[in-house]
This record gives C-alpha cells, sequence and structure tokens, in this order.
C-alpha cells in the first residue's frame, strides 16, 4: 500500500512546471536556497505555509491550501521582470497534476489560484523579483 501524499510536496509539484516553463532562461531551479555556487539568472522556491481547510463533508487531506514563495535573481533588472511575469504565467490559474515517479500511485492535485503578494530588491550584484502564489489541493 502506498504512503498517501500530502501538500507538503506541493514543491515537487511546482518544481516540474517552473523547469519545464523556464528551460533554457534560467541556469537552475532550486527549492528552498539557490547552491552557493549558483550563476545567475537562476529561481528560487518554498512552501511558506500549510492549512487544512476540513469542511463538514470532507474533514482530511487533500483539502490543504499553502503559499508558495517563486523568487527570481537576475543581474539585469528588466531580465528579472520578464522571467517573473514568465513565472506568474506559468502557475497562476493552472492546475497541476504532480505523480511520484516512483510509485504511480501517490498523486497530487494543485490549484496554483493566484498571485497574493510580490516584492522586488536590488543588492549588490543583482535584482531579486519574488511573488507569492496561493496553492490549493483539488
Amino acid at each position: 500500500m502506498s504512503r498517501k501524499i500530502t501538500f507538503l510536496s506541493v514543491g515537487l509539484a511546482i518544481n516540474d512546471v517552473l523547469t519545464k516553463a523556464l528551460a533554457g532562461k534560467v541556469t537552475a531551479v532550486f527549492p528552498c536556497a539557490a547552491a552557493s555556487d549558483a550563476k545567475m539568472p537562476y529561481v528560487e522556491y518554498a512552501r511558506t505555509g500549510i492549512y487544512n481547510n476540513p469542511t463538514k463533508t470532507h474533514p482530511a487531506p487533500p483539502y490543504d491550501s499553502c503559499n508558495m514563495d517563486v523568487s527570481v535573481y537576475t543581474a539585469e533588472y528588466a531580465e528579472g521582470v520578464d522571467l517573473i511575469e514568465q513565472v506568474r504565467e506559468a502557475l497562476e490559474g493552472t492546475r497541476i497534476e504532480y505523480t511520484d515517479p516512483d510509485d504511480a500511485n501517490r498523486r497530487l492535485k494543485v490549484d496554483c489560484s493566484r498571485v497574493i503578494d510580490c516584492q522586488e530588491q536590488a543588492f549588490i550584484d543583482g535584482y531579486l523579483q519574488r511573488i507569492t502564489i496561493s496553492c490549493k489541493a483539488y
């Protein structure tokens, strides 16, 4: 019997989408934090919380939701803006179906509904563009 997959695994689904959407445009897509020798442009993503949303008819997961931060690091400002727009296009309003590559019975369905926050910042040798997107199970 397969172990259940929950929203704690949502980063795996997000990774697949970002890796495909940004192929050839970034050097890498990193979960949580970039490697110390990462070359720009690159992307980091991280789950920033998980919320169980039970209802009277469905009291248990997969009725989770979470927020995902996606950050783009670039040397040039305009490049970062363009890449974060592509991230938004790839995620916002999309439904992602993730299947564990080692166990096809472990599936997660993610609805990335909307961007709820954004931020930008300059640092010594580049720029950061970040969006926070609300995701929920469906």
